[in-house]
């Protein structure tokens, strides 16, 4: 009987033991599962894309907003200018004499309506007073006449068609006195303000006429509108140029940062991250890393346009830009296209990822 027990015992055992075993390797499966994913979630990986040194800027191309014929450009490829120094310059003859001729209109204006405000010279006025005064004088007389010509008619010792001539001419002479003192008191009143406005209204139109003119003289000298380099000069002295058909004269950028602009292609697209380390690689100098971090990514996808020629490209995808500025690359030339590795995470597993490694 005992040896019964003992031997149902150890079958018993044999049977936990085994069953032990067995269930072993799916829990460790299940345990490196999880540690792989949360290994993978931690891990840092390269994303590669092509790019193309520029400056702290795009490239600026400089045109002339008038149409005419270059005279001097003072500037060379490679350059470095000031803002505000003169890159290019066209004939401005026709709008100097412009200039000089609006300039001329605009002291018209102002010399009329100086005229207007200040009224007649005192040499003027006073010729007006001194004309209305030999018409006092002869109304004066006039009346004297015409009262001595009405005693005599009243005695019956003038006939009346003397009476009547000098009748006239009395009323005349007071006539001739009215007018005489009308044109003193309108020489010695003040300017009507409807005039006032019109002749101020000339003066503004001719002002804006000068600054107009200004303006466009201005536009015949070509200036850089930033600190920077001169990259390209696309014409020469003696060529000219129409608004109607734009045409860059120079093209310029800022040195004063050396960034990359990076294509990185649509499948690691939302790898990036502003603040991402990087670091780039020139085809002439490979053995040199210039490092940076990543500033700038767009916030949208667009059309590849940028080849880096490597196998295995794909061409129909989409793009997102991504600008990389870096810490000492004042070697690099604007343009360069260089191969770009910016670090990025790896995606953490989803609960999808987890069930199919659990299965």
């Amino acid at each position: 009987m005992k040896s019964c027990i003992w031997l149902a015992f150890v079958a018993v055992a044999g049977v936990c033991l085994l069953s032990t075993e067995l269930l072993l390797p799916q829990a460790s499966g299940v345990t490196a599962t999880f540690a792989s994913k949360e290994a993978a979630s931690t891990a840092v990986r390269e994303v590669f894309a092509a790019g193309v040194v520029e400056g702290a800027q795009r490239s600026t191309e400089l045109e002339f907003e008038l149409s005419g014929k270059i005279v001097e450009i003072p500037v060379v490829e490679g350059q470095v200018v000031q803002q505000g120094d003169i890159c290019a310059r066209l004939d401005d003859a026709v709008w100097r004499h412009k200039l000089a001729e609006s300039e001329a209109a605009l002291q018209v204006a102002q010399a009329e309506l100086e005229r207007l405000v200040n009224g007649a010279s005192p040499e003027a006025r006073e010729v007006v007073r001194a004309d209305a005064r030999v018409a006092e004088v002869q109304a004066q007389q006039a009346k004297a006449h015409w009262d001595r010509a009405a005693r005599l008619f009243e005695q019956k010792a003038m006939p009346a068609q003397d009476y009547d001539q000098y009748r006239y001419l009395h009323d005349a002479a007071v006539a001739r006195l009215a007018q005489a003192r009308a044109q003193v008191a309108e020489i010695e009143a003040p300017a009507r303000q409807d005039e006032v406005r019109g002749a101020q209204a000339r003066v503004n139109m001719a002002a804006a006429a000068v600054a107009e003119a200004r303006t466009q003289l201005e536009r015949a000298v070509l200036r850089a509108p930033i600190d920077g380099v001169i990259l390209t000069v696309e014409v020469e002295p003696g060529e000219r140029v129409a608004v109607e058909q734009p045409q860059a004269v120079v093209s310029m950028t800022s040195l004063s940062q050396v960034r990359v602009r990076a294509f990185v292609e649509e499948l690691d697209a939302l790898s990036l991250q502003p603040g991402a380390a990087a670091f780039v690689v020139a085809d002439g100098n490979q053995d040199v890393r210039y490092s940076g971090r990543v500033t700038w990514a767009a916030p949208v996808m667009g059309p590849k346009s940028h080849r880096h020629h490597r196998p295995g490209e794909m061409y129909d995808l989409e793009v997102r830009e991504v600008l990389i500025v870096l810490d000492d690359a004042q070697e690099l030339v604007v343009g360069l296209p260089v191969d770009v590795f910016i670090a990025a995470a790896a995606a953490p597993a989803t609960t999808t990822d987890t069930q199919h490694s659990l299965h």
